[in-house]
């Protein structure tokens, strides 16, 4: 990652709210008090500084404490383009990725049909079980027991099907 910029250099370019990050100073098109970045189809939002390219999220974390993170900058809610800054954490690359979107840990075998759902976390096998919501809720507590107040078990619950409440 490219070190940022001197934080004195950052706030003579941007104001930042607690919400967006904006440019203070006219640059080509772009007028003061427009929004500064745009979505970098990894879906995090990107500035260019001094012909050198940095995450919003990261320019935001020098502005608010004048240091450049020694991690990463993590968005709790695991929305990259959310750089409010009560979403915005220090993470080691381990809490990352336990706060990676996604549902993990439960596969459907094909035998023995009498426990089809196996539950697997950190590559062990956590069991066979006859519903996917037994194997589900396996992965889960070994997950949450893993990696705290960084688990994002809103991601691993099943999804309603549709027309349920």
């Amino acid at each position: 990652m490219n070190q940022l910029p001197a934080q004195s250099r950052l706030n003579d370019l941007f104001t930042y709210d607690g919400v967006s990050l904006r440019w203070k100073i006219a640059r080509g098109s772009v007028k003061p008090g427009s929004l500064a970045g745009t979505l970098h189809r990894t879906g995090y939002i990107r500035v260019k500084v001094d012909g050198v390219q940095y995450g919003v999220h990261r320019v935001i974390w020098k502005l608010q404490t004048g240091d450049d993170p020694v991690a990463t900058v993590d968005h709790k809610d695991g929305d990259r383009s959310n750089n409010r800054w009560d979403n915005l954490r220090l993470a080691s690359l381990q809490e990352q990725q336990a706060n990676i979107k996604g549902v993990k840990g439960v596969y459907k075998r094909q035998y023995p049909k009498a426990r089809p759902w196996q539950a697997w976390f950190r590559g062990k096998a956590l069991g066979c079980y006859e519903s996917e919501e037994l194997a589900r809720t396996a992965y889960i507590n070994a997950y949450t027991a893993h990696a705290g107040d960084w688990a994002r078990t809103d991601r691993l619950l099943p999804v309603p099907a549709r027309g349920s409440s």
